[in-house]
């Protein structure tokens, strides 16, 4: 797993879901890249988290199945 580096940054969780827990809010380390069509996607995500309102605690995640993206009418 790559480390967090200054080129990371925060991605919040109105932009981002998992597919494995697609009913949580989750929030990465990562980079977003603008696309072709001038959305933005997450590329070189390194840590994922997700909300676990039961506990009430953040859980770490895969990164695997996680995306982040805002699309240009955002």
């Amino acid at each position: 797993m790559s480390s967090p580096a200054p080129r990371h940054e925060l991605l919040q969780p109105v932009y981002c879901s998992s597919s494995r827990f697609p009913q949580d809010f989750v929030f990465a380390l990562g980079r977003m890249m603008e696309q072709p069509d001038g959305s933005y996607r997450s590329e070189n995500v390194v840590k994922a988290w997700r909300v676990d309102i039961k506990r009430e605690r953040l859980a770490a995640i895969p990164v695997d199945g996680l995306l982040c993206a805002l699309d240009p009418a955002d």
